[in-house]
């Protein structure tokens, strides 16, 4: 059946996963340097120092949404992270030297802690190096996330433009299916109107509550089956009217399968398809139609009897069944099955559909 929200987007903040994150690459850091704290003070210093790349990485954030606020090539994105994270290594490592010297106002720990980067070869791009791997792993996991959720975001408008596009075409087949059985009613008065006006009378104003209740659900696409089968019982009380004796019917809906979900109007073209042809077909124009709704595990079953022969369609009802069938089709995609069983004096049409509460 057609629903909304097939596709569902998990969303979490930003700042969460930023937070985690972080926290996360805090303790693998903590395990790789505990061996060279010897004092409460290192290990002040070490937390400062993750400190200074949080604020560098969420000053980064801000930086990114800019930039990849409009779509750029893949090659153009790689470079601006590129430049970017290194960018933010060099401002990590400068703000963690200034902090460390006003939090801690020590000249003597800022210069052991930065000795080795100045005279040692390759010192200080080696410690850029191990501050930009981290920006660098963060921007990454920054761009490749958003472009995950992006993905999402785009599945779910597409999905639900789907589910749009369809509703669409299934009140357009319905709206072809309402001036079809409002026709037939009106033939029916018409060939009353004259013989019988107290009939045609009743007749006349059980199709408008007919009307009124159709209109009633005429934006629904979905419909309990107990209210399908209102609609369909005031449609044979019509034609009962006009035929008189000459047509019983009846309806079996066990009470637990009267809130199943099905297409409105689903079976309302066979059951027209029934009382024309099955008029026609049976002897001395006299007819039964039975419909009897069943379960099957996850299936719903509705069978519409009639006695008669099977009559070839004529185009008006050959376009009826090809209607409903696309419309079949359209609700429930290829979950459905639409069969005609042809007996010596029992035409019998079974629908199976997907049972939803």
């Amino acid at each position: 059946m057609i629903s909304i929200g097939n596709i569902k987007q998990f969303k979490v903040s930003f700042w969460t996963i930023h937070i985690s994150g972080w926290l996360a690459f805090m303790a693998v850091d903590l395990v790789i340097n505990y061996y060279k704290f010897n004092n409460v003070t290192d290990f002040l210093i070490w937390f400062d120092s993750d400190i200074m790349g949080f604020i560098t990485i969420s000053i980064l954030r801000y930086y990114y949404r800019r930039v990849f606020k409009y779509k750029k090539k893949i090659i153009n994105q790689f470079s601006i992270i590129l430049i970017a994270s290194l960018a933010g290594g060099v401002v990590w490592f400068f703000l963690r030297g200034f902090s460390h010297l006003l939090f801690f106002n020590s000249l003597v720990i800022n210069f052991r802690n930065y000795y080795h980067v100045f005279t040692e070869p390759y010192g200080l791009p080696a410690s850029i190096f191990w501050l930009v791997a981290p920006v660098l792993g963060w921007s990454l996991a920054y761009i490749g996330i958003k472009y995950y959720l992006s993905l999402i975001e785009e599945m779910n408008k597409s999905h639900e433009m789907e589910i749009q596009a369809k509703n669409a075409q299934l009140k357009m087949l319905r709206y072809q299916i309402n001036p079809h059985f409002l026709f037939n009613s009106l033939n029916s008065i018409q060939g009353l109107m004259y013989k019988d006006t107290d009939r045609a009378d009743l007749m006349l104003t059980e199709l408008s509550d007919f009307l009124r209740s159709a209109l009633l659900t005429e934006s629904e696409i979905f419909i309990a089956l107990k209210d399908e089968f209102e609609t369909v019982n005031k449609y044979l009380f019509i034609e009962k009217i006009r035929f008189d004796e000459r047509l019983n019917y009846k309806i079996r809906l066990p009470e637990r399968l009267s809130g199943c979900k099905v297409l409105c109007f689903l079976t309302q073209p066979f059951v027209e398809n029934a009382i024309k042809h099955g008029m026609k077909s049976n002897p001395y124009g006299m007819m039964d139609i039975n419909i009897i709704v069943s379960r099957i595990k996850d299936h719903l079953f509705i069978r519409i009897s009639n006695t008669g022969g099977w009559i070839d369609n004529d185009e008006k009802s050959g376009t009826g069944i090809f209607n409903a069938r696309e419309r079949l089709s359209t609700a429930y995609n290829d979950n459905f099955d639409l069969a005609f069983i042809k007996e010596v004096a029992m035409v019998n049409v079974v629908i199976k559909i997907p049972y939803h509460e």
